[in-house]
């Protein structure tokens, strides 16, 4: 269900700053437990994490955009780990 919320929110990011409950209309829309998702948004744990994870963010000189992927500390595009697979995949030895 991961793939198919990220498509929905990437399809309509623009709305995001203006419709902070998009997300859970998006949810919604795909059938998902509206309640318990609510009940984990509020999550002490998951809050802390993220805080962190923020914080960690803000302390580099990165975009704040997110998704991101990292590699020894500095951000790397998907598009580039898929080469770097391919290569590997590709290369018999």
């Amino acid at each position: 269900m991961y793939n198919e919320m990220h498509k929905k929110i990437m399809s309509r990011y623009t709305e995001l700053r203006n419709n902070q409950d998009l997300p859970l209309e998006l949810a919604a829309e795909l059938g998902l437990n509206i309640d318990q998702l609510k009940v984990d948004i509020k999550d002490p744990l998951l809050q802390d994490q993220i805080n962190l994870e923020v914080k960690e963010l803000r302390g580099t000189k990165l975009r704040l955009a997110v998704p991101k992927f990292l590699v020894n500390g500095e951000e790397i595009s998907i598009k580039a780990i898929q080469q770097k697979i391919s290569g590997i995949l590709s290369n018999p030895n």
